[in-house]
């Protein structure tokens, strides 16, 4: 029988961050959910009290409040952390970014600062206990800037970056440190755009985030044929790959 685990979501109210949510809760695990909307909050934590969850505490959090966020993750652990998975994020609008500064810097911040102050923070609590695991969502996006969201890409690549070195600092100690990427995935953010055989739903993705913290990977491709298809687009020529409509 599996031990139980102490499991923190940052963004628990994401399409994704719930299906892996739900996947955890018939292990009878305690959670930490952190969002912006109190009831978005309250509907998840009873699903998840229903599944089989032992306990799930909600707390309501603006992720552009930076200085605040050492005193969300003191309060969080309350108790010792075993998974941390940072879910949040947006999907600018690269047209209104380019004219609008203030959007930009919103958007950046939400997408890369705000993350990266979590991150900074979480490196000293993980090295302090000597034992866990955290999870954060990029996007193949990181991979490489693309015409038509290179904010939202080069938000994501900061993010990645900087956990490719936390991945080598806390090897040391024991931590384990996971980037999902998922490429195009079925959500209310992504409503807009036509969807086709490489779109992945919520659900699939919840569950395969599961599955690579089972096997401890560092980076997962979801699906994996995206992994494939982002190792071609990184070996396009810069001079061919600024012509195409990306």
């Amino acid at each position: 029988m599996s031990r139980k685990k102490r499991i923190a979501i940052l963004g628990a109210n994401s399409s994704i961050a719930k299906s892996f949510l739900y996947s955890c809760a018939i292990e009878g695990n305690e959670f930490v959910l952190v969002a912006r909307s109190v009831q978005d909050l309250k509907l998840i934590q009873d699903v998840l009290i229903q599944r089989g969850a032992l306990k799930v505490e909600i707390i309501e959090y603006d992720f552009l409040h930076l200085e605040e966020h050492q005193n969300l993750i003191n309060k969080i652990w309350i108790s010792p952390v075993n998974q941390l998975l940072i879910a949040y994020g947006t999907l600018p609008d690269q047209a209104r970014a380019k004219e609008d500064q203030l959007y930009f810097l919103q958007q950046f911040e939400l997408n890369a600062v705000s993350i990266l102050v979590f991150l900074q923070i979480l490196q000293s609590k993980f090295e302090s206990q000597c034992y866990g695991t955290l999870a954060v969502i990029t996007s193949v996006a990181a991979d490489r800037g693309k015409g038509s969201n290179y904010l939202y890409g080069s938000a994501k690549a900061a993010v990645s970056v900087y956990l490719e070195g936390m991945r080598c600092a806390l090897d040391s100690h024991g931590i384990h440190v996971l980037e999902i990427k998922p490429g195009f995935v079925d959500t209310p953010m992504t409503e807009s755009f036509r969807k086709n055989f490489l779109w992945a739903t919520p659900e699939y993705v919840g569950k395969k985030i599961v599955l690579a913290l089972q096997r401890k990977k560092n980076i997962v491709y979801i699906p994996w044929f995206w992994r494939w298809i982002m190792f071609v687009i990184k070996w396009i020529p810069t001079p061919i790959f600024k012509k195409m409509k990306m």
